[in-house]
């Protein structure tokens, strides 16, 4: 028969080899991280759920409004003639002739205007919507077709027109102008613009887009046909006022030689 000094001797042993039991202590360790990933867990699926209703929710709102704004712009484009001559051997050259065009930037380039933000608030959910009034103002250099070994009788002056991108165009409030040489032209919009990257040819200011890859800014935008008579039509000053909602991000390509963006906000979180 075991004595009372005995047994308790063995549960002091025992209670010593669970304190000092590195076994012991991991099998505990282990218990404890599979009893909190029953919370994380839980955790982890709210915040997923959470953020995908946030995403709905900021859709659902900006497809009302307006979504996102790059701006780009303004951009000269004036059609050539290219005329390519085709040897036919014993039956002498062909020439074919199709229209190609140039687009030239503002040799300086400005944007002033003022963004005013407001919440709409959706549930638990807070989506950021702007209203902005934008001035841009810039000046073209004479378009120099010679040194583009462009003969001037191929340029056809009275097909040219200036081009603005906006991103959504359901932005636009209301029909903004451009004014070049101090004289207004209506603007309408157009979702096949082609506003190319920058590639300068000769050091001058006009890129090519047609027969060539470039990597568009924005294809959406609007457009002012000039109809200009020849090259002494042309005046080099643009300025357009625009009115313009959007959502998330305003952002500006600066497409001058010379850009500056001064804008505005009673944001007080900004945010570059």
């Amino acid at each position: 028969m075991e004595t009372p000094q005995t047994s308790l001797n063995i549960l002091e042993r025992f209670n010593q080899w669970i304190q000092e039991s590195i076994m012991v202590k991991l099998v505990s360790i282990g218990f404890l991280i599979l009893i909190l990933l029953i919370p994380s867990s839980s955790i982890q699926n709210l915040i997923n759920e959470r953020q995908q209703r946030s995403d709905e929710v900021v859709r659902e709102v900006t497809n009302k409004w307006s979504g996102s704004q790059t701006l780009t712009g303004p951009v000269l484009v004036i059609p050539y003639i290219k005329q390519e001559v085709i040897d036919r051997g014993k039956d002498g050259t062909e020439i074919r002739e199709h229209v190609e065009k140039a687009f030239f930037l503002p040799e300086n380039l400005s944007i002033d205007g003022d963004v005013k933000p407001e919440i709409r608030h959706r549930g638990i959910f807070d989506v950021v919507v702007y209203e902005s009034g934008l001035l841009i103002k810039s000046d073209f250099q004479q378009p120099d077709f010679n040194a583009l070994a462009i003969p001037e009788e191929l340029v056809q002056w009275k097909d040219a027109y200036m081009v603005f991108g906006i991103t959504d165009l359901r932005g636009i409030s209301d029909n903004p102008t451009f004014l070049v040489g101090g004289k207004p032209y209506s603007t309408e919009p157009s979702n096949s613009l082609a506003i190319s990257s920058r590639n300068y040819e000769n050091e001058t200011d006009v890129l090519y887009t047609d027969n060539q890859s470039s990597s568009t800014y924005s294809s959406k935008g609007i457009m002012a046909k000039l109809n200009w008579e020849n090259k002494d039509s042309f005046k080099k000053e643009v300025s357009i006022k625009l009115n313009l909602k959007g959502s998330k991000r305003l952002d500006f390509i600066p497409a001058g030689k010379t850009t500056s963006v001064n804008i505005s906000s009673t944001w007080t979180n900004p945010k570059f």
